[in-house]
């Protein structure tokens, strides 16, 4: 499958909703090689992670966010060569709450139903691919990475 075309689907289907927040969606995608890969999991896997972040944002100290995401390509990593980044400017991730957000059930939203991040790890992980919290400050934002292998 076309991993640049379902990023930028993913990226398009949220686009209004972080316009009406006043979130910036930034795109940084190099051309990715082709993967082996179920389409509608990876796409509800990117939306996922932007949709957390997009309701994260409005939760953090600034009146305006963003979304950086940044598709990269590393030959030289035979495990992992593509690494697809989500950063966000929202409030950050607690150090004590690391270990929990990928646990089925939790979460730190009042309407969250804590399935979300679960369900993407799990998805992921039945394509032979990762998803980590790459890094996360108090008021500064976290970075999502999603890292998977060549076809």
């Amino acid at each position: 499958m076309d991993l640049n075309k379902s990023l930028k689907a993913a990226i398009n289907m949220v686009a209004h909703q972080a316009a009406k927040v006043k979130i910036t969606l930034v795109q940084r995608i190099a051309g990715l090689p082709m993967v082996t890969a179920n389409r509608l999991e990876i796409e509800q896997v990117f939306m996922n992670l932007l949709l957390n972040a997009i309701q994260q944002m409005p939760n953090s100290h600034r009146a305006r966010g963003r979304i950086i995401i940044e598709a990269s390509y590393f030959a030289e990593d035979i495990d992992y060569p593509i690494k697809i980044r989500f950063s966000d400017t929202g409030p950050g991730i607690h150090q004590n709450f690391l270990d929990k957000i990928f646990e089925p059930m939790y979460s730190t939203k009042t309407k969250g139903t804590g399935m979300g991040l679960y369900i993407c790890r799990e998805l992921l992980a039945r394509m032979n691919a990762r998803l980590s919290v790459e890094k996360t400050a108090i008021l500064v934002g976290t970075t999502f990475l999603v890292e998977l292998r060549r076809s």
